[in-house]
């Protein structure tokens, strides 16, 4: 039973491309998508997985918001992507977790 699950694991890993396309992609708990995001073999730029964040953030926004700060941390995204998406995507700007997230990554790269 554990080795099916894992083998369903690397294959989200394997075609999360096409995945976080899917309405089913959308449908996904907060905890399923971290879990995603942390693995070492996914396979995905970090630009798409940061529109496949936002995309899920954005498909319930009111009931994630919860969500945005550790997700957007898993990213590791620097001060200057960040800054990019938050121009188009100003309601992470009032998150708390989310200006968290970014101070701590800022210390990280000076």
């Amino acid at each position: 039973m554990r080795y099916c699950c894992e083998l369903q694991w690397k294959r989200i890993a394997r075609h999360f491309d096409v995945i976080c396309l899917t309405e089913q992609f959308l449908q996904l708990s907060g905890e399923c998508l971290r879990l995603v995001l942390l693995r070492e073999d996914l396979n995905c730029c970090k630009l798409n997985l940061t529109r496949a964040v936002l995309r899920w953030l954005n498909y319930d926004r009111c009931g994630r918001t919860a969500w945005a700060g550790c997700l957007i941390q898993s990213l590791h995204l620097s001060p200057q992507e960040f800054g990019t998406i938050t121009t188009s995507e100003e309601f992470l700007l009032a998150d708390c977790e989310v200006q968290e997230a970014l101070q701590m990554q800022v210390l990280c790269t000076e």
